[in-house]
């Protein structure tokens, strides 16, 4: 791995590499990492589902979300202030529009969805290692809202081309994902 002086270095050259992803490949490694979520005992087991709609050469999971709309109830989440978000139930993807940074998000009057331990949670990123720490876009959205705890399995989802052995200057703040799922494989780093 390079070394980096900073984690915001790290970031831009990650998000970089996953910028320029060849868009077959996108797509190939969403399908596979998506029936690879679908096949997993912890998906199986869930009743409810958080996710989240896919920008750019984000792991893409439109397999998944139509899987969980038509069996568990399924979750995304919607930027409230900037600061913080906040998941809500959808039954149906007209329920979205696009909103803050381009995003699909939830509008008009749905649920405020209640997570828990029941839920498995889909964790996006630019970069994860095998520790289950991840880099997003650095608003730290993820990271507030999973701090409280009470959450089901977190799964984080990469490409294996940007899973790597350890990202530099993690902190007790950053989540960690307890599964990591590339196109290649299910990366356990914690017994659930």
């Amino acid at each position: 791995m390079n070394a980096y002086k900073t984690k915001e270095e790290a970031r831009k050259y990650y998000a970089s590499l996953r910028k320029n992803l060849e868009t077959e490949y996108v797509k190939t490694a969403s399908l596979e990492i998506c029936k690879k979520i679908m096949a997993d005992e912890n998906y199986k087991k869930a009743r409810s589902v958080a996710a989240y709609m896919a920008i750019g050469n984000e792991i893409d999971l439109s397999l998944l979300i139509s899987d969980v709309i038509n069996n568990k109830k399924l979750f995304l989440p919607k930027v409230l202030d900037g600061e913080n978000m906040e998941f809500y139930e959808i039954s149906d993807i007209s329920e979205l529009k696009v909103q803050s940074m381009g995003i699909l998000e939830p509008y008009g009057d749905l649920k405020k969805a209640s997570l828990n331990t029941d839920t498995l949670i889909i964790v996006p990123g630019i970069v994860f290692d095998k520790d289950g720490y991840r880099y997003g876009y650095g608003k730290g959205y993820y990271d507030r809202y999973f701090f409280k705890g009470g959450f089901g399995c977190k799964i984080g989802v990469c490409y294996d081309r940007l899973l790597c052995e350890k990202l530099p200057q993690t902190t007790e703040f950053d989540m960690t994902s307890d599964i990591v799922v590339t196109e290649n494989e299910i990366h356990h780093v914690k017994d659930n």
